[in-house]
């Protein structure tokens, strides 16, 4: 094969891929022998990577109005991280976590933390089955003072029922202000119909036909009063229900 291609090609993805730790820009001559053949690239150990995160829970107790983005050392990250889960576990109603706050997951926690920060923030957890995911999903929702909802799959569970929870859902973000985080798992996705109607929540936050004429009409009538009182009445034309709807969804979307 071509030694420089492949020298090229190496230092493209290695330089740029996330977690590769390599200490020095990559070129042909780290990368081979002078006999060319490949040599062995030498790796950061994982605690000198393990420096600053960069969030805006760093504040404990800190309300939402008050918490700005901000850098600080990842030992006091992971105390800090500590004194949440402590929290969590004491809060009524949540199943008790005992987690193990190693580096990997500081930075993980961090990660999801940023995303679900950020305005319309939505995240794909890929990993093996029992390594922490939705756990550490659940922490980060909690640090970011977001509740966590999910569905509770039953016998003949199917698109109708995925209906009438992100209606719930819906309410209680757009009407009530709530910021919730809807945390589904791959076994959750029992139909392709599901799953379309996920797409189209990510898309443009509308499924068709999710809303029965009532729910519609407390929809219009409240998202009116909100849109008067948070002085939106001269962007939003009240009288027009589209206008008015596609307020409510993007409040939706934002929480």
């Amino acid at each position: 094969f071509d030694n420089e291609q492949v020298a090229k090609v190496l230092t493209e993805a290695l330089n740029t891929a996330p977690g590769t730790g390599l200490k020095k820009a990559l070129n042909y001559e780290c990368l081979f022998e002078d006999d060319g053949q490949l040599k062995q690239l030498e790796e950061v150990p994982k605690n000198e990577e393990f420096v600053s995160m960069w969030g805006n829970y760093m504040k404990f107790g800190a309300p939402q109005e008050e918490r700005v983005f901000e850098t600080k050392e990842a030992k006091f990250t992971q105390n800090i991280m500590y004194q949440y889960l402590e929290q969590y576990n004491t809060e009524s109603g949540k199943q008790k976590m005992n987690l193990v706050l190693f580096e990997d997951a500081v930075q993980y926690i961090n990660k999801i933390a940023r995303i679900l920060s950020s305005e319309r923030g939505n995240l794909l957890n890929v990993g093996v089955g029992g390594s922490g995911r939705k756990s550490l999903t659940k922490l980060a929702a909690s640090m970011c003072e977001y509740q966590v909802e999910s569905i509770q799959l039953k016998k003949g569970y199917g698109q109708a029922d995925f209906h009438a929870d992100v209606r719930e859902l819906y309410m209680k973000c757009g009407l009530k202000g709530e910021n919730i985080v809807f945390l589904l798992d791959e076994s959750q996705l029992v139909s392709d119909a599901i799953l379309e109607d996920i797409n189209n929540i990510l898309n443009s936050g509308i499924i068709s036909n999710l809303f029965d004429v009532k729910d519609m009409e407390k929809i219009i009538n409240d998202t009116r009063t909100q849109i008067n009182e948070l002085g939106f009445a001269d962007e939003v034309d009240v009288n027009n229900k589209a206008s008015v709807f596609n307020f409510f969804t993007s409040k939706v979307r934002d929480r």
